[in-house]
């Protein structure tokens, strides 16, 4: 059932730009000497586009930061980023308070203004990310935030708009009988989408389309489940395959599922959309609108996350997926460490961990990312050594505990 009407689907009241989307570098890369406007910089995917964009361009980046005050705003960012060994140039990141939730981001009318006049591009990574959190907190969050940014992106100068989305709307029914997932539009419904996180992804596309038939050059990436940087020990606890396998480590035994989702280390997947968006949008269906996928490599399948637990030293039993859900449940009864992972896995009511759903058995084409960089490496499988740092990363920090992703 959707979790959103028509109402959310809709752009409202438009600006008048000031001159057409074209005069502001149309297609092109201008915006990485100029000012880019990022939400959410403080998450995991937030802070390492942050980096990519301070390595790969000469941007100026406006955070948005939630926070009660500057201060805060300031510790929690410089925070992030030490995680990740970032030193933040003062000359070329500025953190602003502000709330994806409230009216005008949580800015006050003079920042608000300012932003509209000085911005080239928008990043809007910033989400709530519980996919299966309050409805009403996601739709002031995820969708009023983005359709507040679209009108941004079209009042005083023009501005282009990437949009992070998920891989995750292709579990709508429209791709039921489908084999390959491609860079195209949103379909027209999301029947089929359980989760109030995933569907508030879906509407975000729909928005999107909507103001790039308005003319705001928009971007749409859709980015598969992050796991654990490449290079450092900064992962999500609260992610679907973190939860799971520290659970089954502690356990002792693992869901014995070919589960095969798409996935992409968070630092990589991070350079990936900083250079698809600097490449500028490929011709696509919509217009002022390109869909683009992450695909860093072939998904590695559940089996190979488990062996990589092996080889690591871990005793590790495959078990019937129904067995490992019933230990999982009987060790949250005495113990509050893996009550996280109980908690996710029980919206899956066949038990199983979505492994029947559409994207655990698509492929996700990449063909127009592809030939916008002609120079990315060919899709081949993910080495076991870095499924061997996965499994170090969150076996270490005990990933099993109940933590919150917002």
């Amino acid at each position: 059932m959707s979790c959103f009407d028509a109402s959310d689907l809709e752009l409202g009241a438009w600006p008048t730009p000031r001159a057409a989307a074209a005069d502001a570098g149309g297609p092109g890369p201008a915006w990485s000497e100029g000012t880019v406007l990022l939400t959410g910089p403080a998450g995991l995917l937030g802070v390492a586009l942050l980096e990519s964009m301070l390595v790969r361009t000469a941007a100026r980046v406006v955070c948005l930061v939630r926070a009660d005050d500057e201060s805060a705003a300031a510790a929690r960012l410089e925070s992030a980023a030490a995680a990740r060994g970032l030193r933040l140039p003062p000359d070329r990141v500025r953190i602003v308070v502000g709330d994806l939730a409230r009216p005008r981001l949580g800015l006050d009318e003079a920042t608000h203004a300012e932003l509209a006049e000085t911005v080239d591009l928008v990043i809007h990574n910033g989400a709530h990310v519980r996919w299966w959190g309050d409805v009403d907190t996601i739709r002031a969050t995820n969708i009023e935030s983005l359709r507040t940014i679209l009108r941004l992106a079209a009042t005083a100068r023009p501005k282009r708009v990437a949009f992070m989305s998920s891989v995750a709307v292709f579990n709508a029914d429209d791709h039921r009988e489908a084999s390959v997932a491609f860079e195209d539009p949103p379909g027209p419904s999301s029947a089929g989408l359980r989760s109030p996180y995933v569907q508030s992804k879906w509407a975000g596309e729909r928005l999107c389309v909507a103001a790039a038939e308005r003319g705001v050059p928009v971007t749409i990436v859709r980015v598969p489940y992050l796991l654990p940087d490449s290079r450092r020990a900064a992962f999500n606890p609260s992610g679907l395959f973190e939860l799971v396998l520290g659970a089954s480590v502690e356990l002792g035994v693992a869901p014995d599922l070919e589960l095969r989702f798409p996935v992409a280390p968070v630092d990589v997947c991070a350079d990936r959309v900083v250079r698809i968006v600097g490449a500028g949008p490929s011709a696509g269906p919509m217009g002022g609108a390109s869909v683009h996928h992450v695909v860093p490599f072939e998904p590695p399948g559940w089996r190979r996350m488990v062996a990589a637990a092996s080889s690591e030293g871990w005793t590790v039993r495959l078990v019937p997926p129904l067995r490992w859900f019933e230990a999982l449940r009987d060790r949250c009864r005495t113990s509050a460490g893996l009550r996280g992972a109980l908690a996710l896995v029980i919206q899956d009511p066949t038990r199983t961990l979505w492994s029947a759903s559409n994207i655990g058995r698509l492929r996700i084409d990449d063909a127009r990312t592809r030939a916008l960089l002609p120079d990315l490496p060919p899709l081949g499988p993910c080495d076991d050594a870095y499924l061997r740092h996965v499994v170090r990363t969150v076996v270490g920090a005990g990933s099993g505990a109940d933590q919150s992703s917002a």
